[in-house]
C-alpha cells in the first residue's frame, strides 16, 4: 500500500473511531478513579491545540519529521526491516503512526486524537497515584494541574511523542507507589512495561525508571523502620527490577540521545545554533558537575527560568511566563514535602522530578527543548502539588473560622469597660473545642484544667472537694459525684 493522498473518508472514520473508543474508556477509568471532568478537559484541550493549528497551517518542525517517517513505515512492506531509518530511541512513535497510516491512509488527525485520547489517561493515572496515596484532597489540584498544564496542552496535543512519555511517566511512577504500599505485583508489572515502551519511545528516560524508581524504592525499604519478610521480598524485587535495567543498558546507552554525559556537550552545543527564539540565555547544560557555580546556575535556570534579564524574544518571553509556573509548582510541592506525614512517600514523588530536571540540566541550553522536557515531569510531582495546595487552601480556610468566631465573641461581649477583647489564640483555643469537644467523663470531670468541656466557663472549687459547681452567675452546671 503506497500512501499518497490523504483519505478523507478513512480519515474521519478512523478518527471517529478512535475518539469514541478513547471517550468510553476515559468515562469509565475516570469515574472509577474520581477525575472524569478533568479528564476531558484534557482530552479537549489537547485536541483543540493540536486541530486548530494543523487546518490553519499545517505540520510544522519536528511534526514534519515524524509525518515522514510514518509514512515510510506505512510504505515499507510487511516483514522488512522498516525502522532502520529512524531515529534511534525515536522509532515508536513514527512505528505507531505509520501502523494507523496503512490501514486509514495519511490521516495526521488520527495521531493528534490518540495523543489528545493519551493526554486523558495520563491525568487518569496520576488521579490513581494519588489514591493510592491515600491523599484524597490533593486530588483536584493534582489531576487539574496535569490537565491544563500549558506546555502539556501545546505540545501533548501535535503530532510528538510527549504525551505518551508522559503517560509512561505517570505509569511508572503509580507503579512504584504500589510497591511502596506493598502491592509488589502490579507495581512491578507496571514499571517493567513502562520501561520497556519508554526504551524505543524516549530512549534517555527508561533510564530513570529502570535505574532511578528501583533504587529509590530500594533505599527507602533500607532505612525503613521495622524490616519484616514482605519488606524484604520488595527490596529483593526492586533489586531485579534494577538488574533487568543494568542488563538493558548496552540499548539504553545507544538511545540515551539527550541525557548521555558523554554526549551532552555537543548536543548542548548543537541544540544553540538554530533560528528560532529559543535561545540559550545563560543555560549551561552540558557542563554540570564541573563548575559548582555555573552548575547552580543551570539548574535555577532550568527549574525556574529564563530570568527577566535574560528575556531577549518573545520566545524567550514564553519560556518565562512556564518559569514562573514551575516556580508555583516547585512551591507548593515544597510545602506538601513539609506536611506529608509519611515522608517516603514524598521522597518517592520528588527525587525523580528533582533527576528530571538535573538531566535536563546536563543535557539541554535551548529553552524549546527545556520547556518540553521539564514539561514531561509534571505527571510525577502533582501528586505533591496538590497535597501542598489542601494543605494551603485549609489553612486559609481555618485562619477565616478564627476570624469568624473572634468577630462572633467580640459581639456577644459586654459593650462599654466590661467589654471583653479576645486574641487570636483564644480564639483558636475556643474555635477548636466546639469542633472537637473534648469527651466527659460521666463520673467525675477532670479538675486539673479548671473548665467544663461542654460549658467553656471556669469552675469553682467547693468546700467539699467531690463537688463543683459553676460560679454563682449560672447554677445550671452543678455536678454531684456518686
Amino acid at each position: 500500500m503506497v500512501i499518497s493522498a490523504q483519505d478523507p473518508t478513512s480519515a474521519i472514520l478512523g478518527v471517529g473511531l478512535l475518539l469514541v473508543v478513547g471517550v468510553i474508556i476515559i468515562s469509565f477509568l475516570g469515574r472509577a478513579n474520581s477525575c472524569t471532568i478533568s479528564a476531558f478537559a484534557a482530552l479537549i484541550a489537547r485536541l483543540a491545540s493540536g486541530l486548530i493549528p494543523y487546518y490553519l497551517d499545517g505540520l510544522t518542525s519536528d511534526q514534519v519529521a515524524y509525518d515522514m517517517q510514518a509514512i515510510a513505515v506505512a510504505n515499507t512492506p510487511v516483514g522488512s526491516n522498516s525502522t532502520s531509518d529512524l531515529y534511534t530511541g525515536k522509532e515508536a512513535w513514527p512505528i505507531i503512526l505509520g501502523a494507523a497510516y496503512r490501514v486509514i491512509g495519511h490521516a495526521p488527525e488520527f495521531g493528534i486524537a490518540l495523543n489528545a485520547v493519551v493526554g486523558g489517561l495520563t491525568v487518569i493515572a496520576v488521579a490513581n497515584t494519588v489514591r493510592w496515596l491515600n491523599w484524597q484532597s490533593a486530588l483536584r489540584p493534582a489531576v487539574w494541574l496535569v490537565a491544563l498544564w500549558p506546555i502539556g496542552v501545546l505540545w501533548g496535543g501535535l503530532l510528538l511523542r510527549e504525551a505518551f512519555v508522559g503517560l509512561l511517566l505517570a505509569t511508572a511512577m503509580n507503579g512504584a507507589v504500589r510497591i511502596l504500599k506493598g502491592r509488589w505485583a502490579t507495581g512491578v508489572l507496571l514499571i517493567g512495561l513502562s520501561g520497556l515502551i519508554m526504551i524505543p519511545m524516549r530512549g534517555g528516560l527508561a533510564s530513570l525508571i529502570f535505574f532511578g524508581l528501583p533504587a529509590i524504592l530500594a533505599t527507602l525499604f533500607i532505612f525503613s523502620p521495622g524490616q519484616n519478610v514482605g519488606r524484604r521480598f520488595r527490596l529483593i524485587l526492586t533489586f531485579g527490577i534494577l538488574g533487568v535495567g543494568l542488563t538493558l543498558l548496552p540499548r539504553l546507552n545507544t538511545r540515551a540521545q539527550y541525557f548521555d554525559l558523554e554526549r551532552s556537550e555537543p548536543v548542548s552545543r548543537a541544540l544553540d545554533i538554530g533560528t528560532t527564539g529559543f535561545e540559550t540565555a545563560g543555560a549551561t547544560g552540558g557542563i554540570l558537575f564541573l563548575n559548582p557555580i555555573q552548575s547552580l546556575q543551570g539548574l535555577l535556570t532550568v527549574s525556574v527560568g529564563p530570568f527577566p534579564w535574560q528575556i531577549k524574544n518573545f520566545g524567550l518571553l514564553a519560556a518565562a511566563v512556564d518559569g514562573i509556573l514551575w516556580l508555583i509548582v516547585w512551591y507548593f510541592s515544597w510545602r506538601g514535602f513539609k506536611k506529608v506525614p509519611s515522608k517516603a512517600d514524598a521522597i518517592l514523588l520528588s527525587l525523580p522530578a528533582i533527576a528530571l530536571i538535573t538531566y535536563v540540566a546536563i543535557a539541554a541550553t535551548n529553552f524549546g527543548l527545556i520547556m518540553r522536557l521539564r514539561g514531561i515531569g509534571i505527571p510525577i510531582i502533582a501528586p505533591l502539588f496538590g497535597l501542598g495546595v489542601a494543605f494551603f487552601i485549609a489553612n486559609r480556610r481555618s485562619r477565616r473560622k478564627i476570624k469568624l468566631h473572634a468577630a462572633n465573641f467580640d459581639r456577644r461581649s459586654h459593650s462599654g469597660k466590661n467589654r471583653v477583647h479576645y486574641s487570636l489564640a483564644d480564639c483558636n483555643l475556643v474555635s477548636g473545642m466546639m469542633r472537637e469537644p473534648r469527651p466527659q467523663s460521666k463520673k467525675r470531670p477532670d479538675a486539673r484544667y479548671g473548665v467544663l468541656p461542654s460549658a467553656g466557663l471556669p469552675l469553682q472549687r467547693s468546700k467539699n472537694p467531690q463537688v463543683f459547681s459553676q460560679r454563682q452567675s449560672d447554677s445550671r452546671f452543678k455536678y454531684q459525684s456518686p
